[in-house]
């Protein structure tokens, strides 16, 4: 049976290509955990604090937008409620070349937590 949903890392330093070229060929919705990659070193990228000024909106919003844009549901946690508001309001779209920006801070998975080899609980 083909699943409905799958859930995977996915951020813009780990985009997931070929795992969401499957995922569209057999109908089947991807969900990104992780999507903002934990913060830190991606939430500080130039490209990504670029588009997000001319957007007027927050670094986080932007790698939101780019994962809704290509039809991912991002999964959004914040103990901080203000994070978890300001992360709903994604009502701007990228260009076409400010997806392309984005896409190209690919350099893969970055914590060393295959599932194949690693297991949170």
């Amino acid at each position: 049976m083909t699943p409905v949903v799958n859930q995977i890392e996915m951020h813009p330093y780990f985009g997931q290509r070929p795992q969401r070229q499957f995922h569209a060929e057999h109908g089947i919705l991807t969900q990104s955990w992780s999507p903002l990659g934990r913060g830190g070193a991606l939430l500080a990228e130039p490209a990504l604090e670029e588009i997000a000024r001319a957007h007027g909106v927050e670094t986080g919003q932007v790698v939101l937008r780019w994962h809704v844009q290509q039809g991912v549901v991002p999964i959004r946690t914040s103990a901080n409620p203000e994070r978890r508001r300001v992360n709903r309001e994604l009502d701007f779209e990228l260009s076409p070349e400010q997806m392309a920006a984005v896409d190209r801070l690919e350099q893969g998975r970055i914590w060393g937590q295959d599932p194949e080899e690693y297991e949170e609980f």
